[in-house]
């Protein structure tokens, strides 16, 4: 009895020890990058991306059998309801979750997808508009005053405040959201024609476009990070990621992709003449905008930065091949949609980055591909009858200007200089 004692003693003298190696904690994360944190995706959130596939499935087989049918289109209004009493409910569990049990993490994926359904509530109302114009508008009325007073509740009890400037741009956006169907579905109610509708969809890209380029110069404004080991960079590495300037970035990316796709859901709902080439200017500044913001996160990943414009590029030569864009220009408002002019001008912004800030080189490269192969298309599109080298002319003129606005940015006294001011002074 006594050796068997002796036996186990020594086993339990070193269990403290054992159980001390195993429970070693583990090296914490990098909490350098963001992105990182943001996609280590909690299982809760796949059951979240799972209910939103299943509502979009039940409403899409809901949709389908009501343009067949016409005594099934009141059913549309039930879809309407349907995604709304959806969104309140994300809404809903987003609160619960923050304000109730302090759990933001998992409210991560559920403001991405509210942002999402923001827009797919507006959507929906293209199916109503086409045959129920009036009772369409004023929905999108009322839903556009319930965005507002969503978006405050998400701003001030889960992401955090906007700034101005990117409230004016996300303001601008969901007004068009919202009141296009109503507006579109009233001309037709009028006796308007299907060809009248795409001069006011225009305006509607214009919007789109005016609301992308005050999130640019936004992001452009955002300094990046100093040192990470400094006391603001600290403070901020230290806050949940739900409440980062890097979130509400995100929101702001979601609800533009998401009216870019609600812009060519209105051409297909109303059927009217309608290019892919009308959309690629949005996806380009869109692109921009997700380089700024990565670049405002303090990061030099250039491999990132080259890639999304380089997807940007290879989508333009696509269109350009199948010249589906609108390369006649019969309407004013729809120079938007020229396809070469618009790299051109996509160009010009790219390369105006490469210079702000810390230099970023690798710019350069999508900025010269996109001006060459705007100028290489542009004479032969607009048909011009005049000598083309008034062309050349105009061009430079422009790239004068850019370099001496170049010249200025770039301009930083050397040390001797600043040496002989201070003696002189």
């Amino acid at each position: 009895m006594d050796e068997n004692m002796a036996d186990i003693t020594p086993r339990r003298s070193h269990e403290p020890h054992d159980s001390h190696d195993s429970h070693e904690p583990s090296e914490p994360p990098d909490p350098t990058d963001p992105l990182r944190e943001f996609l280590r995706i909690p299982w809760a959130n796949v059951l979240y991306l799972g209910s939103a596939m299943s509502i979009l499935t039940g409403v899409s087989m809901v949709i389908r059998p009501i343009y067949d049918k016409q005594d099934l289109a009141l059913e549309k209004f039930g879809v309407l309801g349907a995604l709304n009493g959806y969104e309140l409910a994300l809404l809903g569990v987003t609160l619960a979750l923050i304000v109730w049990r302090s759990i933001k993490r998992d409210a991560v994926a559920l403001v991405v997808l509210m942002s999402a359904f923001l827009v797919g509530s507006a959507a929906t109302l293209d199916t109503v508009a086409p045959g129920y114009a009036i009772p369409a508008l004023c929905l999108g009325i009322g839903g556009l005053l319930a965005a507002i007073g969503k978006g405050w509740l998400v701003s001030t009890f889960a992401i955090g405040r906007f700034t101005r400037t990117q409230l004016a741009g996300l303001c601008l956006a969901a007004i068009w959201n919202f009141l296009a169907p109503g507006v579109l579905g009233n001309i037709l109610s009028h006796g308007g024609l299907a060809e009248h509708l795409r001069p006011v969809w225009l305006v509607g890209s214009w919007a789109i476009l005016l609301s992308t380029t005050l999130l640019i110069l936004d992001a452009v404004r955002t300094r990046e990070p100093q040192s990470q080991s400094s006391e603001l960079s600290l403070s901020s590495r230290q806050l949940p990621f739900l409440t980062t300037p890097l979130m509400r970035w995100i929101v702001l990316g979601v609800i533009l992709a998401c009216t870019l796709l609600h812009q060519w859901a209105l051409a297909w709902s109303f059927n009217f003449p309608f290019r892919t080439g009308d959309l690629w200017l949005g996806v380009a500044l869109l692109g921009v905008l997700a380089c700024e913001v990565h670049r405002s996160t303090g990061s030099r990943f250039w491999k990132l930065d080259l890639f999304i414009f380089g997807v940007v590029f290879l989508l333009a030569m696509s269109i350009l091949q199948s010249r589906d864009y609108d390369w006649t220009l019969l309407q004013p408002l729809g120079v938007v949609g020229h396809l070469p002019l618009a790299m051109i001008a996509v160009g010009l912004v790219v390369e105006c980055l490469a210079w702000l800030g810390q230099k970023r080189h690798w710019l350069h490269l999508p900025a010269l591909a996109y001006v060459g192969v705007g100028f290489a298309h542009l004479g032969s599109d607009m048909q011009i009858t005049i000598n083309r080298g008034w062309l050349f002319i105009g061009a430079s003129f422009v790239l004068l200007a850019i370099g001496a606005a170049v010249s200025v940015a770039t301009h930083q006294p050397s040390a001797e200089r600043q040496a002989v001011g201070k003696v002189i002074e």
